[in-house]
């Protein structure tokens, strides 16, 4: 494999990590990290995207000779592909997050399935299930958040890419609907739609904008984790 060929596959790979990248304007001897403003899960997904393309193992203690895209280009080349059964991906350290479900014995009729969810020093949520299915309307419900989170993580993915790429967010506002319907003999949400509604600041590209709203979808953690279809549906306007 040429230089050249080498080259272009390490920026595949790079677009796949961060796809604001434009890979005609990479400098071969420039910091990718700081370049595109990679943090250290993207520079992560990127080293494991060049041990899946080219099949080498990549130690820790070599991240520093990725640094560049010349120097992606030396490494790759002078490590070669081994046997399909020497490849292993590099470990990711994997995060944590606990929650503390509380429910007591004793009320009636809707209360009977009221309860608290407490996360760590933080104030307590007062949950029940939906109105639907004989819960307090009052309460939120799990299946509220489940359909909350989806939205949020979609948001949060997107302000950073965005930010990554240049492009100044105003305004993210969204209506995310959930609908719970039966699908293989079991009652589960089935789809969550999103029509997100962003405002960029004065010149924006609304091009570039739209596209990394498919971006987030792909890259967003709560979105890979389920099996719900997420359907989006954004609006981009640009404030004048």
């Amino acid at each position: 494999m040429t230089a050249d060929d080498l080259t272009k596959r390490i920026l595949d790979v790079l677009v796949r990590v961060a796809p604001e990248v434009d890979p005609a304007s990479v400098r071969p001897e420039v910091s990718l990290r700081d370049e595109y403003d990679l943090d250290s899960m993207d520079f992560l997904n990127f080293v494991i995207g060049l041990h899946e393309a080219f099949g080498i193992d990549i130690p820790e203690a070599d991240y520093p000779a990725l640094a560049t895209l010349a120097g992606c280009v030396r490494y790759v080349g002078a490590h070669g592909s081994p046997p399909p059964a020497a490849r292993t991906p590099p470990a990711r350290e994997p995060h944590r997050f606990e929650a503390t479900v509380r429910w007591e014995r004793g009320g009636d009729g809707a209360t009977a399935t009221n309860h608290t969810v407490a996360f760590a020093e933080r104030p307590p949520l007062a949950m029940s299930a939906p109105p639907q299915f004989h819960g307090d309307g009052t309460r939120l419900s799990p299946e509220e958040l489940f359909v909350a989170s989806v939205a949020s993580c979609q948001l949060l993915t997107y302000l950073a890419l965005a930010a990554r790429a240049g492009v100044t967010v105003l305004r993210y506002e969204d209506h995310p609907v959930g609908t719970l319907a039966m699908a293989d003999r079991r009652m589960r949400i089935t789809e969550v739609s999103l029509r997100p509604r962003i405002t960029l600041a004065p010149g924006g590209d609304a091009g570039k904008a739209r596209e990394l709203v498919a971006a987030a979808h792909d890259r967003c953690f709560v979105t890979s984790s389920i099996t719900a279809t997420v359907r989006i549906e954004p609006d981009v306007a640009v404030a004048s």
